[in-house]
């Protein structure tokens, strides 16, 4: 089972430090078992100014198993050549 209260603390510490580390998570819908992470591209790459997007889906197999990832939408803001 999904222990909801950690992934809550997660999600606001994860949205805390956005302006440092660039990821954010967001709830897709109203469960806190689907969630749409949001990571730039790195500097110095051809990806540096895109912004790319995860779906995910917590199993509750946790936490020593991971989560379901998938359906990946890549957004390309700005790519530099």
């Amino acid at each position: 089972m999904v222990d909801l209260a950690r992934v809550q603390k997660e999600l606001q510490e994860c949205n805390r430090d956005v302006g440092v580390s660039g990821i954010s998570v967001t709830l897709k819908g109203d469960s806190l078992t689907h969630l749409i992470g949001t990571i730039p591209g790195p500097l110095g790459t051809p990806y540096e100014g895109g912004s790319f997007k995860i779906d995910i889906t917590l199993t509750g197999s946790g936490p020593y198993v991971w989560g379901k990832y998938g359906k990946g939408s890549t957004v390309i803001v700005n790519i530099s050549t």
